[in-house]
């Protein structure tokens, strides 16, 4: 159960972050990657109650395939010629410390949020 539920949280994120990096404007020229507000309604707190444990696995591991292959090494994955690792599904950027570049960091900000989650 605790697989399903980091699989479900990280697809929520990886959405939440795909969705917002979808809007943005081509004329900046930092691109950034900002997760999206989730409302916190009861009405979405109810969206996944139904889906059951082996749904929530399998849905889990057609993430993983599409966005890693199904291949575990492929989860944290450094580009030749990039200056930063790319982590997880949701592809989060993390830059050395004091390293300049052209996408905003997303690794912190999903490091605080799982924190603020106790995760």
């Amino acid at each position: 159960m605790k697989k399903s539920k980091l699989l479900l949280a990280t697809f929520l994120i990886f959405c939440s972050l795909n969705s917002l990096s979808a809007n943005l404007s081509s004329s900046n020229s930092k691109k950034t990657s900002k997760p999206a507000e989730i409302s916190k309604t009861s009405e979405n707190k109810d969206i996944f109650r139904n889906i059951s444990t082996s749904e929530l696995d399998a849905i889990g591991e057609k993430i993983f395939k599409n966005e890693a292959g199904g291949v575990k090494s492929n989860l944290v994955y450094w580009n030749e010629g990039e200056n930063f690792p790319s982590l997880g599904i949701g592809h989060f950027i993390w830059y050395k410390e004091g390293e300049p570049g052209i996408f905003e960091e997303s690794f912190p900000q999903l490091v605080e949020y799982l924190k603020s989650k106790n995760v």
